[in-house]
């Protein structure tokens, strides 16, 4: 499946495993294919904005679980967030996660932690931008 989003099958299931999946393909490596192509999809404009910051979290929880470097899970999140801020339908709801983070990741309090401080600094880069 991960190589088909790879190729921008359009008809493809895409999911947090899928995504996962890519990212194994891609060594960690957010510019590396396939998943420098998956990310594409959280982007467009059409896209279902709830769905995929539900992906996104899925994905982000389930890596933080592996014993992956945790730049390879910063630089893919990043690159996350990167797409969905080119989409103005994902901007509101992007920055309401931040703010509720704590109620998403529950009593995983060290990948809330995790992701605040690379949803930070990546805010910080977008300081003009995000209100």
């Amino acid at each position: 499946m991960a190589k088909l989003v790879g190729m921008r099958y359009q008809v493809v299931p895409f999911n947090n495993v899928v995504l996962v999946q890519a990212a194994k393909l891609a060594k960690y490596q957010p510019s590396a294919w396939p998943f420098a192509q998956a990310v594409e999809a959280f982007s467009l404009p059409n896209a279902a904005v709830v769905q995929l910051l539900r992906i996104m979290l899925l994905f982000y929880i389930q890596l933080s679980g592996e014993s992956v470097v945790s730049q390879g899970v910063g630089g893919m999140l990043a690159a996350l967030l990167e797409a969905l801020w080119k989409n103005p339908q994902a901007r509101k709801p992007l920055l309401a996660i931040r703010r509720n983070s704590a109620r998403l990741f529950g009593l995983n309090v060290v990948a809330e932690a995790n992701f605040n401080a690379i949803f930070d600094e990546w805010s910080r880069q977008h300081s003009k931008d995000v209100l």
